[in-house]
């Protein structure tokens, strides 16, 4: 798809990435390159991170350390799951923390860097920890059917 016309505060281009896990190993395995804007966020404080429990997502533009975009997101890979009672309550119940998801993230050019944070899938309550790590420019080779080995891991 050819690069839509991009400004510092709108991308009109976004990466529709779908992620693989099982347990805490996060990983993404395709990616599409759309034509729309991603959903917004608000960046969460360098400050925050170290204590920030749950999962979030984050672009940090051109190499540097401060992010352009970021979003919590729910917890994708817990170790449990609600489960609905006939009485109407609620529960909690185990399940395998593997499955895969899928996340809209704009597209801030080639040298823009991806980042997932998520706690661990049996302590969601700890704090996030940086779970997969790549270049946006590694998105087109996850497109094209070419295997994602060679995307790092953080």
């Amino acid at each position: 798809m050819a690069k839509a016309h991009a400004t510092p505060d709108r991308v009109s281009t976004s990466w529709r990435v779908r992620f693989a896990y099982r347990g805490d190993d996060i990983r993404p395995v395709a990616a599409e390159q759309v034509r729309m804007i991603a959903p917004g966020g608000a960046l969460v404080p360098r400050e925050a991170q170290e204590r920030w429990s749950g999962s979030y997502v984050e672009v940090i533009a051109g190499g540097g350390r401060d992010a352009r975009w970021s979003r919590a997101i729910a917890q994708p890979n817990r170790a449990d799951r609600e489960l609905f009672l006939e009485d109407g309550g609620v529960t909690r119940i185990d399940a395998p923390p593997e499955g895969e998801f899928e996340l809209i993230i704009p597209d801030y050019g080639p040298d823009a860097t991806f980042v997932l944070y998520a706690s661990p899938a049996k302590a969601p309550e700890q704090a996030a920890k940086a779970r997969t790590k790549l270049r946006l420019a590694d998105l087109e080779r996850l497109g094209s059917g070419r295997p994602s080995d060679d995307v790092s891991k953080a």
